[in-house]
């Protein structure tokens, strides 16, 4: 991107501590940053359309960091690159005003049963070929069980329903189980990548 830009630009580009004219950063280069006349968001739509359900509240959030770099007055502008103006993340910052934004994003996360309205475990491990048969007999009424999908060095399941203490005191069962046989185990309370 540096490089692109100084095409554009002249040498008068880098990074934030290089004290530049024009930086170029990512979200840990929004602390502390301010009075910047032109922002501007590459790639929207890969931060508004990752595979996790809190992608576009993500996404938004960080916008709106960006956005608030800007020092007040008239020539600011914030410039976002989407290949759909319409997404609502593009509209509520085109808009100033989350607030349908997120009525919307509520209602679909109540119909999916996502957090707040619901609750999600992903469990993963590594190290032991019989956890799904385990996992299954101790979870399976409480809740929805989803996998086990296999990644390079681990199984990982997805444990979703409207209220998991039951499925989270019998994860405790398992989670000792599994340990006792020599795997390793990790789970995470409703994850942010799914």
């Amino acid at each position: 991107m540096i490089e692109d830009l100084r095409r554009v630009v002249g040498d008068d580009v880098g990074e934030r501590e290089d004290e530049r004219r024009v930086i170029v950063g990512t979200e840990r280069d929004l602390v502390g940053a301010r009075d910047m006349i032109l922002a501007v968001a590459v790639d929207v739509d890969g931060m508004a359309l990752a595979p996790t359900y809190r992608a576009s509240e993500d996404a938004l959030r960080l916008l709106v960091r960006l956005a608030h770099t800007l020092e007040h007055g008239r020539a600011r502008r914030c410039l976002l690159q989407t290949s759909d103006p319409d997404q609502p993340v593009v509209a509520a910052m085109r808009a100033g005003d989350p607030t349908s934004f997120f009525s919307d994003e509520m209602v679909s996360r109540r119909r999916s049963g996502f957090p707040p309205y619901g609750q999600l475990i992903a469990l993963e491990v590594s190290g032991d070929d019989r956890a799904d048969s385990l996992i299954a007999s101790a979870i399976g009424g409480l809740a929805s069980v989803m996998g086990p999908a296999l990644l390079s060095d681990r199984q990982r399941w997805l444990i979703h329903g409207r209220d998991l203490t039951g499925a989270r005191l019998a994860l405790r069962g398992v989670v000792g189980v599994l340990r006792d046989r020599g795997a390793r185990v990790r789970v995470d309370v409703d994850p942010i990548d799914l």
